[in-house]
């Protein structure tokens, strides 16, 4: 009886050494995995386990809009890259935009800085995760894809800047009642040119 509750007794500080160093290689595992992958420390603490698997595994951070805005508002040397077609482009795109059609991004790779943190944007979100693969795949460790596109960026009332080529300064939105202010400037700007139209015309009238 006495050496069976001694075995007993063996066995079960055997099973609290191996839960202990179990715990231990798991914490190590854990610290070393973090400090080697750079990808790791640069993921945002709102991503769930599951996201930060999915950044680890493709090699670029997958934001929305809400939080690619804040990026645009709070980091001043942020490349914003639009990877639309030129014709998409000239519809509208996100103010700062830097345009390299998706098509011609490979060849044109020493136009964009690696060491800069980049935001890619299409129309969709497709194109841009095409995009950001093709930048991790060379060399750019910071590249952020905005999910939903340029469509999500208008649903969520987030402006959007025309070309020179149809107004340049016009920014549009998809609340009305955020276009307001720029209906006022676009307004304030248009007066004194028609105003001089008609003074014209007026004049050559009484000639």
């Amino acid at each position: 009886m006495i050496l069976c509750k001694e075995s007993v007794m063996k066995f079960k500080v055997t099973i609290a050494l191996a839960l202990f160093l179990a715990s231990i290689l798991i914490s190590t595992f854990n610290i070393t995995s973090t400090e080697t992958d750079p990808r790791m420390i640069k993921v945002p603490e709102i991503h769930s386990t599951i996201q930060r698997m999915r950044i680890i595994t493709a090699g670029y951070i997958t934001v929305n809009v809400s939080e690619a805005k804040n990026m645009i508002e709070s980091i001043p040397d942020l490349v914003i890259l639009d990877v639309r077609t030129q014709a998409e482009y000239e519809t509208g795109y996100i103010k700062g935009a830097v345009l390299i059609p998706v098509a011609e991004l490979e060849g044109r790779l020493n136009e964009l800085d690696k060491e800069r943190q980049t935001l890619v944007y299409c129309k969709s979100g497709r194109r841009s995760a095409t995009a950001s693969e093709i930048l991790v795949e060379n060399g750019f460790q910071k590249v952020y894809n905005m999910e939903g596109g340029i469509l999500a960026w208008m649903d969520a009332g987030y402006p959007i800047v025309l070309p020179p080529s149809v107004g340049g300064f016009i920014v549009l939105v998809n609340k009305p009642e955020l276009l307001t202010p720029y209906i006022g400037v676009a307004a304030v700007s248009i007066f004194p040119i028609v105003m001089t139209i008609i003074f014209i015309r007026r004049k050559r009238k009484n000639k």
